[in-house]
């Protein structure tokens, strides 16, 4: 039945492959950040998950959905989101990047899609862009390292219990205040059996702090090391 709904995708000459901005709420304050002046302004009407759900009924062979923010966990009904996207739209694979300042609802959440949704394939992205006051630094938000451990643990659990369905992931943005720290990062999630799969990627040129931009020439030399090497993880 997946492979069927992928095969329609494709021949449809329809879109399958959506990202949607849930929310502008955000609880941390990244120095990384490129849309820092547009978040949590009270202004923002978002929309409702009536909305939302009106919306995915717009859709009948969408594969891809990544959900994001602001925090896309900020909303309380973002499982909620997520069944309207695969009863209504087809959706199998869903996306969504935090930064794991929400530990039980993240994995409250999960489960619940989960449960109810037995052809899914959720990827959960953990941003971590440094170890321990590193991390918590270039994040804004003391303590955010730990709990992002802390949701890490709890999906690690929950992964146990649905090996096909959920997808852990660890995103680090490589920026200013990290890349001098960045092989230690990758070593230290390169350890954690339950991640499935590590991106790095480059802060912006608009990040809210200009030290926040990296240095070219030590990125060029991270792709070097991440495609050689031995003991990289699967999805590295």
């Amino acid at each position: 039945m997946r492979a069927l709904k992928i095969a329609k995708s494709l021949v449809s000459g329809k879109p399958s492959y959506l990202i949607m901005y849930v929310t502008n709420k955000c609880n941390s304050r990244c120095r990384t950040c490129f849309i820092y002046d547009s978040l949590n302004n009270p202004n923002t009407k978002e929309m409702t998950l009536d909305e939302i759900t009106k919306l995915t009924k717009s859709f009948k062979s969408l594969v891809y959905v990544s959900l994001t923010g602001g925090e896309p966990f900020m909303r309380t009904d973002i499982d909620q989101i997520m069944k309207a996207f695969y009863n209504n739209s087809g959706t199998i694979f869903f996306a969504i990047p935090t930064n794991g300042l929400l530990p039980d609802r993240i994995v409250e959440k999960s489960e619940s899609v989960l449960k109810d949704c037995p052809e899914v394939r959720l990827h959960i992205d953990l941003s971590v862009d440094g170890l321990h006051d590193v991390h918590d630094y270039v994040r804004g938000v003391k303590g955010n390292f730990e709990q992002t451990l802390k949701s890490y643990e709890g999906l690690r659990k929950l992964k146990a219990i649905y090996p096909n369905n959920l997808f852990i992931n660890v995103h680090t943005c490589f920026n200013g205040y990290n890349q001098d720290y960045i092989y230690d990062i990758i070593r230290y999630f390169e350890k954690l059996d339950a991640v499935d799969n590590h991106r790095v990627g480059m802060a912006r040129n608009d990040s809210r702090f200009p030290e926040a931009l990296a240095d070219v020439e030590k990125y060029k030399k991270l792709i070097k090391f991440m495609n050689n090497s031995q003991k990289r993880p699967k999805g590295m």
